[in-house]
């Protein structure tokens, strides 16, 4: 956190434009005030800054229904009421001039998915490790009934191999990926 908190000063100094998004959960958006407070403060005299409330995306394989209850555990929808805590949450950004430029989108999980809620079509798409994707990955998780990416031009090099094993726990994972650097 400190490191974080210290290059945006760096870059509101340097004049860099900051972007902090924030994943929001059912777990964390009863804090969504706090993070407002916190943004404001951090981007406070930075020029251009603005901040991003997003719903978690949708990573985990379909048919796999330990990750999916996860997800569904995790998901804003339309069942969880949060439409007066967004309200209030916009009124307070508002009111700091705080640039919010995403807030987060519910979902609703008794239709089926809105593609045309997707806040970035044919600008982001979800790859998954198996090279399957998603045609928006804010609305569903990558499957292969979307397709897959060709394998042979990036998931087989041989860099990627040798991350992928190192993932797994097949090879020694390197000193850059264990310190985060």
């Amino acid at each position: 956190w400190d490191r974080a908190v210290r290059g945006i000063e760096a870059a509101k100094r340097a004049g860099v434009p900051v972007t902090l998004s924030f994943i929001m959960t059912k777990q964390n958006i009863a804090r969504i005030k706090d993070y407002i407070a916190t943004a404001y403060n951090l981007l406070n005299g930075a020029p251009k800054s603005r901040v991003a409330f997003v719903n978690i995306l949708p990573h985990y394989e379909q048919g796999n229904t330990d990750g999916e209850q996860q997800f569904l555990q995790q998901v804003l929808t339309t069942d969880d009421q949060i439409k007066p805590i967004l309200d209030d949450a916009k009124a307070n950004a508002c009111h700091l001039g705080l640039d919010v430029f995403v807030w987060p989108t519910v979902i609703n999980l008794h239709e089926p998915p809105k593609f045309s809620t997707c806040q970035s079509p044919f600008v982001r798409i979800g790859v998954d490790g198996f090279a399957n994707i998603s045609g928006c990955s804010r609305i569903s998780p990558p499957d292969s009934s979307w397709g897959q990416v060709m394998p042979d031009a990036w998931l087989m090099s041989p860099k990627m191999k040798d991350l992928r094993r190192q993932l797994t726990g097949v090879s020694p994972l390197r000193w850059e990926c264990r310190s985060g650097r």
